[in-house]
């Protein structure tokens, strides 16, 4: 999850693997790991700029696992996992705030 936040913010640019791995305090060997895993699902990408690797989050495949786990918890009644994504509800997509804190009503614009 830290990745995929990670490279959520880094939208739509991407981040090294390098920078990344720094970013969310992961060894080199296991961020590679869980990035082919996350490639596979159709969750992030990579592409090469010289010598190094760039990924990028693939907000429609995250936005189909979104999709598939609210039916599939909560059995169609999407109400059932509330909260709902900002992203969801027509907000800022990317918030500058941590996950989990929310933002005063007379910051937003």
């Amino acid at each position: 999850m830290r990745a995929l936040r990670a490279l959520l913010h880094a939208s739509p640019n991407g981040m090294p693997a390098g920078q990344l791995g720094a970013t969310i305090g992961c060894a080199p060997s296991t961020l590679t790991f869980h990035l082919w895993q996350l490639q596979g699902a159709g969750l992030v990408s990579l592409r090469r700029q010289g010598a190094s690797v760039i990924y990028s989050a693939l907000p429609r495949g995250l936005a189909g696992l979104t999709d598939y786990l609210t039916q599939a918890c909560c059995g169609g009644r999407p109400e059932a996992c509330l909260p709902v994504p900002a992203c969801r509800r027509g907000e800022a997509a990317l918030s500058p705030t941590a996950p989990g804190t929310t933002t005063p009503a007379s910051s937003r614009s």
